[in-house]
């Protein structure tokens, strides 16, 4: 039925969950997704980029014979979904590119980021690559969806970055997201930033005496005033 009547997300799902619905299992399903990604149909291309994203969460989605086939599938069809595709195909494709450590996918990843295709996805992507040399760039487009990707992926390479950033921006969102990962790495700044965004943004107080709380055993049970000591303290210490 399949074969016959094309792809969707759900379809997608219901055969990552049961791949013996579909003849000879994900061999063979995988061996038919090219006509699906090059399908004029949105919703087959959705179903089969989907289902390129969920592959490596199974144990043979992790072999490199799986891997070198996923990679040169989407990177045949990614110009084409990216010139023609909407939104969500955008946000997908963003999806299954960061699951590809490759050099091409990088370079597709960074054209979506510059045609404005699924822009935010596409930089997580590239923090799930992990390439040195994708940092500074990072860091120079830097939005508040990016200090925790950036800490998680590049770890006390991104401590400078997300220091700049923290001290340059004009945006307090932005600012307590970088002195949120400040604080988990242990920066003295952090708390500086952190008690800046506070008094930038009182709606964020709560929010912040609660992570605070949550990163420090000794504060789990302090009142709000203790937990605001304890930042304006070290905030001061780190000016």
């Amino acid at each position: 039925m399949v074969r016959e009547k094309g792809l969707t997300e759900e379809i997608a799902r219901l055969l990552d969950e049961n791949e013996n619905l579909f003849e000879g299992g994900h061999d063979a399903f995988i061996a038919v997704l090219p006509g699906f990604l090059n399908s004029p149909f949105t919703l087959a291309q959705a179903g089969a980029l989907q289902y390129v994203v969920w592959e490596p969460n199974h144990d043979w989605g992790k072999t490199a014979e799986f891997q070198a086939r996923r990679a040169a599938l989407v990177m045949s069809t990614a110009p084409g979904i990216l010139e023609r595709g909407g939104a969500h195909l955008h946000q997908l494709l963003a999806l299954a590119l960061g699951s590809i450590k490759t050099d091409a996918s990088r370079e597709m990843l960074w054209r979506m980021v510059e045609a404005g295709a699924a822009a935010e996805q596409s930089k997580i992507a590239l923090t799930w690559i992990g390439d040195a040399r994708d940092l500074p760039r990072l860091a120079g487009s830097m939005d508040v969806s990016l200090p925790y990707s950036l800490h998680h992926a590049y770890g006390d390479a991104a401590l400078p970055w997300l220091k700049k950033a923290a001290r340059e921006t004009n945006q307090p969102v932005l600012r307590q997201a970088c002195a949120r990962e400040l604080v988990i790495a242990g920066e003295p700044e952090g708390f500086y930033y952190l008690s800046q965004a506070m008094d930038e943004m009182p709606s964020f107080g709560r929010e912040a005496v609660q992570f605070v709380r949550d990163r420090f055993p000794e504060l789990r049970d302090a009142n709000e005033g203790k937990v605001l000591d304890f930042v304006k303290t070290r905030a001061v210490t780190a000016r």
